[in-house]
């Protein structure tokens, strides 16, 4: 799980603007036995046809700097760990501005 919520952080600090803010929420739903992660940042978002594109591998959104190091594998190995976890991850752009990672995980009952 570690690598999965490195992936999202590493991402979220690349793609935010500069002298902005990361930011990270921790929840847990006691009635749905869950916990929710969710990591947002101040960036220029991501093209609401792309939101689920950028969890495949190789995927590079239109609107990434193509000067940003990356080769499109991070997201993917996130949900490739969330799942493998019975969990779900996605990703929705946030009003203010930036996109919001949400990670969703079942706890023990």
């Amino acid at each position: 799980m570690h690598r999965a919520i490195e992936n999202v952080l590493r991402n979220a600090v690349r793609y935010t603007k500069p002298d902005s803010s990361v930011h990270v929420y921790l929840s847990c739903e006691e009635k749905e036995h869950s916990v929710h992660i969710v990591i947002c940042n101040e960036g220029s978002g991501v093209p609401e046809h792309e939101l689920h594109a950028i969890f495949e591998p190789f995927f590079r959104s239109e609107k990434t700097n193509k000067d940003v190091e990356g080769h499109g594998f991070g997201l993917a190995i996130a949900k490739r760990i969330v799942e493998t976890h019975q969990g779900t991850i996605a990703a929705v752009n946030r009003p203010t501005g930036g996109l919001s990672v949400n990670i969703s995980l079942p706890v023990g009952r």
